[in-house]
């Protein structure tokens, strides 16, 4: 770490040398000595700690030279990755779910420029039969250019198809990422209260996150109360939010009981920041917020579906008990 931290003051050192200016922004801080320096210079991103290593090295190397300009902490964060939207992680994960989509994107844009030069050698002959320059088949020529146009114009579409799949999928793992870390607050089977994210529930509970108004949730909570037996056997996890802007007044809800099978959310800011994007499709879909939505998460974190309304705690039961049985024994009548 120590050579790897002398590296970068090398080339940070050579680049003030050649011609960086030494003037901060005002989204710098200052310490006492003037200089700039503290977590407010780093990249947003980094201050919400999606990349906590690079976090780390940026906050020692801002320590170790108080004196870097704002120019040489960016330049830093660019070569150091932090710049990303996506952390490395998450690409992989994308590429395991869609292995040959890289590929794809590496042969289909190299096979429409072959199309499209294809096209431009049979408009050049059409062009040339048209002035009286014999010796080519202008019939031949033009069906291959019309084909040539064709595969131009569906290799296109294709391809540009496959990049907003691709950003589809980027962007649901990482908001199955952010859910992850997301906390909550329940009892353990000892009967104590913990709080725990949720990505410690992986592969062992699934949670049904229930977003509506007070009565919305009020019933998810009678619910989860009255199947608590049912629902602990089967490991599903209720998970009530009240949606901030239905609450009668703005102060934040009351601590409510919870019990193995019924969850509380903890910081809730973050957690309505996550439900902001679920509230906001909710009312694009017509569905009615105050009558509650429930979105169903698997065990891998995986967003299953979304559902309007609060199930009964017979439905959610059964449903959580068919998608816990071994694959390959799907039960008829039920939605996978």
């Amino acid at each position: 770490h120590k050579s790897v931290a002398l590296l970068l003051c090398l080339q940070l050192q050579a680049i003030h040398v050649y011609g960086f200016q030494t003037t901060p922004t005002a989204r710098f801080g200052q310490c006492a000595a003037g200089h700039v320096c503290g977590r407010s210079g780093l990249h947003p991103r980094l201050q919400r700690g999606a990349f906590p290593r690079l976090q780390r090295s940026l906050l020692r190397m801002q320590e170790e030279r108080p004196d870097l300009t704002a120019e040489e902490i960016q330049l830093l964060e660019r070569k150091m990755g932090g710049d990303q939207k996506y952390t490395q992680k998450q690409m992989f994960r994308e590429e395991i779910e869609s292995p040959f989509r890289k590929t794809r994107l590496f042969l289909v844009p190299a096979f429409a420029a072959s199309a499209a030069l294809g096209a431009l050698i049979s408009g050049t002959r059409l062009i040339a039969a048209s002035q009286g320059i014999t010796g080519y088949d202008v019939t031949e020529t033009g069906k291959n250019l019309l084909v040539d146009l064709g595969a131009v114009v569906g290799l296109s579409l294709f391809y540009l198809n496959d990049v907003r799949a691709r950003d589809s999928d980027l962007e649901r793992i990482a908001r199955s990422g952010k859910l992850s870390t997301l906390q909550l607050r329940l009892q353990s089977e000892s009967g104590r209260e913990v709080v725990l994210p949720m990505k410690a529930f992986r592969k062992q509970r699934r949670f049904a996150l229930i977003l509506g108004g007070p009565e919305a949730v009020a019933e998810a909570r009678a619910m989860a109360s009255q199947g608590q037996k049912a629902l602990t056997e089967v490991g599903a996890i209720v998970v009530p939010c009240e949606w901030k802007e239905l609450r009668v007044d703005s102060s934040p809800p009351a601590t409510c009981e919870v019990t193995p099978c019924l969850a509380a959310p903890v910081r809730e800011e973050e957690w309505m920041q996550w439900l902001e994007v679920e509230a906001q499709q909710a009312i694009e879909q017509g569905l009615d917020l105050e009558k509650g939505v429930t979105i169903y998460v698997e065990r891998s974190g995986y967003i299953k579906k979304r559902v309007a309304g609060v199930p009964a705690w017979q439905v959610l039961a059964s449903e959580t008990q068919a998608r816990n049985r071994p694959y390959g024994m799907p039960e008829l009548g039920v939605d996978y």
